[in-house]
């Protein structure tokens, strides 16, 4: 089995190959300082807390794969943002550090900015492979 410092040391490399990275909406250092529970807003319709994640991921998906950075946690899914626009109801494969491919289905997309899109989805939807490119 894969000893866990060799998949970060993989993905990692695989991350920095990738020509569709990912921008942040705000400083490298901001987006690594931040930890704990995320701020829950009075209007939120969230059932589960949201856990700051502060990862590199790759995204399988049909666009290729894409180098993302993970946003935050929950119980029900995973936030992330994108270099490109995803749409919902699309199935995607995310490889984060230290963790089992998590198989997602994309729920929303908000542009922030060009190369930042900021997406929210949801855990344990099988991809069906013949829609991703590998």
């Amino acid at each position: 089995m894969l000893d866990l410092r060799n998949s970060r040391e993989l993905i990692e490399y695989h991350w920095n190959s990738l020509d569709l990275r990912s921008e942040l909406p705000c400083s490298e250092k901001e987006y690594w300082n931040q930890s704990g529970l995320t701020r829950v807003q009075a209007d939120t319709q969230r059932r589960y807390n949201r856990t700051y994640l502060r990862e590199i991921g790759i995204l399988h998906c049909k666009e290729g794969d894409l180098a993302v950075y993970a946003k935050d946690l929950s119980r029900m899914g995973i936030g992330f943002y994108s270099p490109v626009q995803l749409f919902p109801c699309d199935r995607v494969e995310l490889q984060i550090p230290g963790k089992r491919l998590l198989n997602l289905k994309i729920v929303r997309c908000l542009r922030i900015r060009d190369r930042c899109f900021e997406c929210g989805s949801v855990f344990g939807f099988s991809t069906d492979n013949s829609g991703l490119n590998r």
